[in-house]
């Protein structure tokens, strides 16, 4: 997206799906990183329910805190049941942290 732009990961997600779902399969790992607030645009939750069907796993990687999910636009609420894992990730050892558990 632009610097201008809002995100939208409702869009995102369903671009995602038309474009690579079929490339996802049981061996796949899903990363996706960001605060999940979708500026109130429609969340779309059920894609990324599609995307964990397919994949080995989903992971989340959000550097906003658990209390601010689903707080205004938000959508991590309704993102988070998709995910194997959400991560809080606010710095470069909290993302040392994940690389380590996915590596090993």
């Amino acid at each position: 997206i632009g610097v201008n732009a809002n995100s939208n990961y409702g869009r995102a997600l369903e671009l995602f799906c038309d474009r690579f779902l079929a490339a996802v399969t049981s061996r796949t790992t899903v990363i996706v990183i960001g605060d999940g607030r979708n500026n109130y645009f429609p969340a779309k939750a059920h894609k990324l329910a599609d995307v964990r069907r397919r994949a080995r796993r989903v992971l989340w990687l959000n550097p906003e805190s658990p209390g601010a999910w689903g707080i205004g636009d938000s959508a991590m609420r309704e993102y988070e049941p998709h995910c194997d894992r959400v991560v809080v990730a606010q710095n470069l050892e909290s993302l040392r942290t994940v690389v380590d558990e996915l590596v090993l």
